[in-house]
C-alpha cells in the first residue's frame, strides 16, 4: 500500500528531526525518573504562573507533516483572562504540530505572532449592548486588555466548583456564546479543509492517535466526534475533552446557524454551557454525536481511573485522543513524551501505553521518596477516618492487602485501591506500594481487537 511508503518516508524524516527536537525540548529517560525531575517537569514548587521565555522557538516538526496532517484545522479557544497563562506552552509546543490553526478568543489581539480572533464580533447588536453576559466583552472593546482587573484574571485561574461552572465569573459567562460563532467564523477562514477539531487551552490532544482515527474515516459524511455527555434531553460533545467535525458536519450546522442566528442566540440566552447549545445545534442540522469515551476524556492523565469499563468498553485497551484540566507544565510533559513515541514510529497511543510508559515512571519515580513524596496529592478517593498523621495513613495502606497508595492532605487521610499519578498540591503527602503498582498492571485481562468507535448510523428523511 502507498501508505507503508508514506510511513517508511516520514520516518527517516522523524529521525532526522530528531535532533532538533532533543535541542528544544528536555526528554526524559522512561526507565527512570528522579523525584526531583517529576516535581520540575510537571511545575511542581513553582509560586508564579508559566511564563514563555522571550523568545519561542515556533519552528515546525516533524509532526506537521503526519499523514492527514495538513487536511485538519486545529481551534483553540481561550479568552482574554486566561489567555496569558494558558496559551504560552502550546506556542512552543503543540502548535509546532499543526499546520493550520485558529486561536479563537473574545477579544483581537496579537500575541507572538499569532492573532486571535474574536468569536464574538459578529453576534447580534442589540445582544452584545445590552446582554449582562458581555459585560467583559463592552470593557474589552473599549480599553482593551487595560480594561481587565486582578479580579478577571485571578478569576480565571480559579477551579471549577459549582455545578453550573463558574457563575460569578465573567469570562466564563462570556464562554457560552462563542461555541456556535466560532464554529461559522471557522468554516469562513478555513472553507475546504475536511476536519475540524476544537481545543481548549487545558486540552492536550494526542496528535498521532487523532490522525491515525481520522485517516480512516470520510469527512463527506456529517460526523461529530466527542467524549459524551447530557443536560436534560440533550446528549452533546464535552467542549473541554476536546470535540471534532468533519468538513459535511460544519458546513450543515453553519447552514443552520445562519439561517436562524436570532434563535440559537435565544438558546444561548437560556442555557449555561455553550458546548451543549452547540450539540443541541449539530444534532438539529442531521449530524448525531459519535459517543467516543474512552478515546476522549475529560481528566488528565495522572487523574484516569485505568482499571474503569463503562459503556461495554475497557479504557485500558482503547486509543486514547484527548485529556483535560491539564496544567501548561502538563501539557509540556505529556508532548515531549508524544514526540518521543514519533520519533520511534510508534503513532497509536493507547491508555495502556500511558500507563506503563508516562504514569508508571513518574510512579515509580515518587515512590522512591520515602516514607511519602512531599507536595504531591496522588488523588486518591477513599478517605480512611481517625487518622492523625502521614506515618499512620501509610501503615493503615500497608496492612490492606487491596490499598496500593495513599495520600495525606488537609489533615486528613485517603487511600485507593487503583493507581492514580495525581498533581502537584503544596502540603499534600502521598505515596505508592509499587508492588502492588505492578500487581494492577499486571492483572489487566489481555486486550482483543479494540480499536475505533462505531459511528451512529444516521436516520435520513424521505
Amino acid at each position: 500500500m502507498a501508505t507503508s511508503n508514506f510511513r517508511t518516508r516520514h520516518f527517516l524524516r522523524l529521525l532526522l528531526g530528531a535532533g532538533a527536537i532533543i535541542g528544544v525540548i528536555h526528554l526524559f529517560n522512561r526507565g527512570h525518573l528522579s523525584p526531583d525531575s517529576l516535581h520540575s517537569s510537571l511545575g511542581i514548587g513553582r509560586t508564579s504562573p508559566f511564563t514563555p521565555p522571550e523568545d519561542i522557538d515556533q519552528t515546525p516538526l516533524p509532526c506537521s507533516e503526519l499523514e492527514g496532517a495538513n487536511d485538519t484545522v486545529v481551534i483553540m479557544k481561550t479568552g482574554a483572562t486566561e489567555m496569558q497563562a494558558r496559551l504560552p506552552v502550546h506556542l512552543s509546543s503543540t502548535f509546532r504540530c499543526y499546520p493550520n490553526r485558529l486561536v479563537i478568543s473574545d477579544h483581537v489581539e496579537d500575541y507572538y505572532g499569532h492573532k486571535t480572533i474574536d468569536a464574538l464580533e459578529y453576534v447580534t447588536s442589540d445582544v452584545k449592548a445590552s446582554n449582562p453576559d458581555f459585560i467583559l466583552w463592552r470593557r474589552l472593546r473599549k480599553n482593551g486588555r487595560k480594561g481587565l482587573t486582578q479580579q478577571d484574571l485571578s478569576m480565571a485561574k480559579t477551579k471549577v466548583t459549582d455545578a453550573l461552572g463558574k457563575p460569578d465569573n465573567p469570562g466564563w459567562k462570556l464562554d457560552k456564546w462563542k461555541f456556535l460563532p466560532m464554529v461559522n467564523r471557522t468554516l469562513f477562514e478555513y472553507p475546504s479543509k475536511q476536519w475540524y477539531i476544537f481545543v481548549e487551552t487545558d486540552t492536550y490532544i494526542m496528535w498521532s492517535t487523532t490522525l491515525a482515527w481520522l485517516n480512516t474515516l470520510n469527512a463527506s459524511e456529517p460526523i461529530y466526534l466527542g467524549a459524551q455527555m447530557q443536560i436534560g434531553d440533550v446528549i452533546f460533545a464535552h467542549g473541554g475533552s476536546g470535540f471534532i467535525l468533519s468538513q459535511a458536519a460544519m458546513r450543515n450546522v453553519v447552514e443552520l446557524f445562519r439561517h436562524e442566528q436570532r434563535k440559537w442566540e435565544g438558546f444561548t440566552q437560556e442555557h449555561w454551557a455553550g458546548d451543549c447549545v452547540l450539540g443541541r445545534a449539530v444534532h438539529a442540522s442531521g449530524c448525531p454525536l459519535t459517543w467516543a469515551w474512552p478515546i476522549f476524556q475529560g481528566n488528565k492523565p495522572g487523574a484516569v481511573q485505568y482499571g474503569e469499563d463503562n459503556y461495554s468498553k475497557r479504557l485500558w485497551c482503547y486509543p486514547t485522543i484527548s485529556y483535560h484540566h491539564m496544567l501548561p507544565e502538563e501539557i509540556k510533559d505529556l508532548w515531549t513524551w508524544e514526540q518521543e513515541r514519533i520519533a520511534r514510529n510508534e503513532p497509536l497511543v493507547r491508555h495502556h501505553n500511558v500507563f506503563n510508559d508516562y504514569i508508571l515512571p513518574r510512579i515509580a519515580s515518587g515512590s522512591e521518596q520515602k516514607p511519602f513524596m512531599s507536595d504531591w496529592n496522588n488523588l486518591s478517593p477513599d478517605l480512611i477516618p481517625h487518622v492523625k498523621n502521614v506515618i499512620e495513613c501509610r501503615e493503615k495502606c500497608e496492612n490492606e492487602p487491596n490499598c496500593v497508595q495513599f495520600v495525606f492532605y488537609e489533615n486528613q487521610c485517603k487511600h485507593s485501591t487503583a493507581p492514580l499519578l495525581g498533581e502537584g498540591a503544596r502540603g499534600a503527602r502521598s505515596g505508592w506500594l509499587l508492588d502492588r503498582v505492578e500487581r494492577f498492571r499486571d492483572s489487566r485481562d489481555q486486550c482483543k481487537d479494540e480499536l475505533w468507535i462505531d459511528l451512529p448510523k444516521i436516520r435520513r428523511e424521505d
